[in-house]
């Protein structure tokens, strides 16, 4: 308990024929056992690719306090490209956790207009020990 992770969200592709604008990111569903103690946006090349589960510390991953985070700006996807930054929650292990972490919230903006959009993700944790369900 009380260990800190730091999830990937799923990176951004614009689909769309106009240049979109996000905004922010955060997550549907955090389940009891898990805070979320923060969110970022990084630069792919900054972290030497898509960084899907660290820990501070961990051998071989970012040291995401040392890097710029993006969250707060908005970040520019072009038409028909994949975004350069993506998202990750931060969350701490407050107890037995029996739940996924579920859904990706987008907010983002097109020719004006400001959009919502819920993209599939889930991640598991667990504590050493502890089985899922109920």
């Amino acid at each position: 308990m009380g260990q800190e992770w730091t999830i990937a969200l799923p990176v951004l592709h614009n689909a769309s024929a106009e240049k979109i604008w996000v905004k922010d990111a955060r997550v549907d569903v955090v389940p009891e056992g898990l805070d979320v103690v923060g969110y970022g946006a990084y630069d792919l090349d900054d972290t030497n690719g898509l960084a899907l589960l660290s820990r501070p510390g961990s051998p071989g991953m970012p040291d995401f306090g040392k890097l710029k985070n993006h969250r707060g700006e908005k970040v520019g996807i072009g038409p028909k490209e994949e975004s350069d930054i993506y998202y990750v929650v931060k969350v701490r292990i407050t107890g037995k956790i029996t739940e996924n972490l579920t859904g990706a919230i987008f907010t983002y903006e097109s020719d004006g207009r400001t959009y919502e959009q819920s993209l599939p993700f889930e991640a598991a944790l667990r504590l050493e020990g502890t089985t899922p369900g109920p």
